[in-house]
């Protein structure tokens, strides 16, 4: 049970870091082929962005929540921005703020995040007055033209009521990522990164007058790759592969270490120059393997995911994303299909 409560913590204080605003486009090639919109409040790529004045985003999907986001050049032509992504005013809120600056070859984004419901499922139970308030700064630079670094630090907090025991759980994160860039030419980049993302839970429950306290943490250090080819005029290639080895303990718990393995492929087609775009991709997850300290090793499961997705291209200032995603692993049926959901995103510029 303490295992499963260390992960479910941290899972959820994953809710904190700057979450990239990703387009139903980045999305249908899996992620892969970094389009404007993941440029966008980004600490590192933030200067890929070419806009005039003023650009817009907003990404909608069947989740009943949305995102708004906004970048516009200041009288020095730096760039400020701010996004918003949530819910608004739903009994179970989720609402999340950023405020983006980048100016020379830096960035800095400030972000505050929000959970608040009356009901709860934390730690295996139903969690009353949930509350899960925190922020993040974000911090990245260009060292030079191969080099790029991000810094980011967290801190999040969440109060409530399990049964008869408030409990109060405190909750810091740190990650950094080195971008190494081996090629950059007009028809192919390609880039080495490693990223260590630790996060650390203090847990506090009182029952009466009775108190106690236990702390958990997770190390995830990842190795992996990016590559962009341009195979000709009307068709780009996009791969990502990642290998996070991931290190959970804590109080009461055996250290355990996961060795995960992710790829993912991805195409762009020019349907109609500047009028169409079709854009597929598959990210397959291959079986991850986690040793025990104190057990037998573990073999995960083979995943795998399809996406496809339409880019229209309105006039020469909106772009309209559309796209879609299916997981096969357990069979595909009719219904699967007929009632499959869509993510939409639409960007402009002035």
């Amino acid at each position: 049970m303490k295992k499963i409560a260390a992960i479910l913590l941290i899972t959820l204080s994953i809710v904190f870091n700057l979450a990239a605003l990703n387009s139903a486009a980045y999305e249908s090639t899996a992620g892969t082929i970094e389009d404007e919109a993941y440029t966008l409040l980004n600490v590192i790529s933030w200067k890929d962005l070419k806009f005039e004045k003023t650009f817009i985003f907003s990404n909608i999907n069947s989740t009943s929540s949305g995102n708004l986001a906004a970048v516009f050049h200041t009288k020095n032509k730096n760039v400020m921005g701010l996004g918003w992504e949530g819910n608004l005013w739903s009994e179970t809120s989720y609402n999340s703020i950023t405020g983006f600056y980048g100016w020379n070859k830096s960035a800095l984004a400030l972000n505050f995040t929000e959970y608040m419901s009356p009901s709860w499922y934390l730690d295996s139970n139903i969690c009353t007055d949930y509350k899960n308030l925190g922020g993040n700064a974000e911090f990245g630079t260009l060292i030079n033209k191969n080099v790029s670094l991000r810094f980011a630090f967290g801190i999040s907090n969440i109060t409530g009521q399990i049964n008869t025991t408030d409990i109060n759980y405190l909750d810091f994160t740190a990650g950094t990522t080195l971008f190494y860039t081996l090629k950059e030419e007009k028809n192919l980049s390609s880039k080495l990164f490693l990223d260590y993302e630790g996060d650390f839970a203090a847990r506090k429950a009182t029952t009466g007058s009775t108190e106690t306290k236990s702390n958990y943490s997770q190390n995830v250090i990842t190795c992996g790759a990016k590559l962009l080819y341009l195979i000709n005029n009307n068709l780009t290639y996009g791969l990502y592969a990642a290998m996070p080895v991931t290190i959970t303990a804590g109080d009461e718990i055996s250290t355990d270490t996961e060795l995960a393995f992710t790829v993912s492929n991805g195409l762009s087609y020019i349907i109609k120059p500047n009028k169409l775009f079709f854009e597929t991709g598959v990210q397959l997850s291959l079986p991850s393997i986690i040793f025990h300290k104190d057990a037998d090793t573990e073999t995960g499961l083979f995943f795998s995911t399809f996406y496809a997705g339409f880019s229209f291209i309105i006039g020469t200032a909106v772009r309209l994303d559309i796209s879609t995603g299916l997981n096969p692993n357990n069979g595909i049926k009719p219904d699967d299909i007929w009632n499959q959901n869509f993510n939409i995103s639409i960007s402009a510029r002035f």
